[in-house]
């Protein structure tokens, strides 16, 4: 028997309201948890995909950089370590290479946004299994383009 059935043992004058409010109590609660747990899992997703992405740029020699915030993450083509601002951005980042990129993870039947300036999203749907196909559809793309 769970928490919930287990309140509706209850009885008395104000069991009906008691139940009530019990039974939001507890949604309440485990739905709290539930989107702690949610939450935790993208951030997870998110820091591990920058951070594997990033290797996998490095293990090809190419200059792709990938910043995230909780599982918003964009790989982006620049020789700047990071992007700090949209200038930077316009300036030095090589959006057709990331084109190509995008198209090549795609062609590998990974979803990259076509789109050179949207990010990406991890969802709480994505399995490790999900992540590591991703990863490795990206080395590959990486080592089929060119060093520019």
């Amino acid at each position: 028997m769970n928490d919930v059935q287990k309140i509706g043992l209850f009885s008395g004058p104000f069991s009906h309201f008691f139940l009530i409010k019990c039974q939001d109590h507890f949604l309440f609660q485990s739905s709290q948890t539930r989107f702690r747990e949610l939450f935790l899992t993208l951030l997870i997703h998110g820091d591990q995909i920058t951070k594997r992405l990033n290797q996998a740029a490095a293990d090809t020699g190419q200059n792709m950089r990938v910043q995230n915030v909780g599982s918003m993450f964009h790989p982006v083509f620049t020789n700047l370590d990071e992007i700090t601002n949209y200038r930077d951005f316009c300036e030095t980042v090589d959006l057709a290479k990331y084109a190509e990129f995008s198209q090549k993870m795609r062609d590998q039947g990974i979803f990259f946004s076509g789109n050179k300036i949207l990010h990406n999203l991890s969802c709480t749907e994505h399995t490790q299994a999900d992540i590591d196909a991703s990863i490795e559809a990206a080395g590959n793309a990486l080592e089929q383009m060119s060093h520019n």
